[in-house]
């Protein structure tokens, strides 16, 4: 397995699984505060696994659109709205996932909660899904404290690796993804890009192992 010396992301509202593998692989990972806003990507918007396949739930923001706007200033808006929302579609998602019983109260606690702040928010559901994964996770990151250029020849081997470019769906469905059972696996094909709370509530304690799989697909010539 490759390591990472550092590894700089975007915040991410419950992010894909591969944005934590590459948690995993990182010596230290930053939250990256001081970008300004970009529209498109995964920051405000997760995928989880329905009946009907993939669904991408998003948070609406207040003057998100403008992508001159930093990060730290983004605030969220309809809160009730989307909450009920999303809170629904991951009642009916995986309502009979092996593991909801156990996470669910967290994860209603999260998406609940009266913070109107996008970055406060999305770090938190970062923070909430590693501390049920491993609580080292949370332990080695921390925010930027200035804007980080990626450098042109951004590999996982050189010194800092930046995640940015894999927060695009496009990319993300380009990248390998080991394959691991689904609630609605009899139904629907295997979708790699889900959200980390897909693996959570369908594997729970197992999460970690086939983390580590993920892990293993990025190699150091990328």
């Amino acid at each position: 397995m490759i390591r990472i010396k550092k590894c700089v992301a975007p915040v991410s509202y419950f992010p894909p699984i591969h944005y934590f593998a590459v948690w995993l692989l990182a010596d230290t990972f930053f939250f990256e505060a001081h970008e300004n806003y970009q529209k498109g990507s995964f920051r405000n918007r997760c995928v989880v696994v329905t009946s009907q396949g993939a669904t991408t739930l998003s948070i609406p923001l207040l003057q998100g659109k403008n992508e001159q706007q930093p990060i730290s200033e983004v605030l969220i808006t309809d809160p009730k709205i989307w909450q009920k929302q999303h809170w629904a579609t991951l009642q009916t998602a995986y309502g009979s996932a092996p593991y909801w019983e156990y996470y669910a109260p967290k994860i209603e606690k999260l998406i609940k909660s009266e913070t109107d702040n996008f970055f406060s928010l999305a770090q938190q559901s970062c923070f909430l899904c590693a501390d049920l994964l491993h609580p080292n996770l949370k332990k080695k990151s921390q925010n930027t404290t200035e804007f980080i250029v990626a450098d042109k020849n951004n590999t996982t081997s050189t010194n800092c690796f930046y995640f940015e470019p894999l927060m695009k769906l496009k990319t993300l469905k380009q990248l390998d993804a080991p394959q691991y059972a689904q609630v609605f696996s009899d139904r629907n094909s295997f979708t790699p890009y889900a959200s980390i709370l897909d693996l959570l509530l369908c594997h729970g304690n197992r999460s970690l192992e086939i983390l580590y799989q993920y892990a293993e697909t990025f190699k150091s010539e990328k």
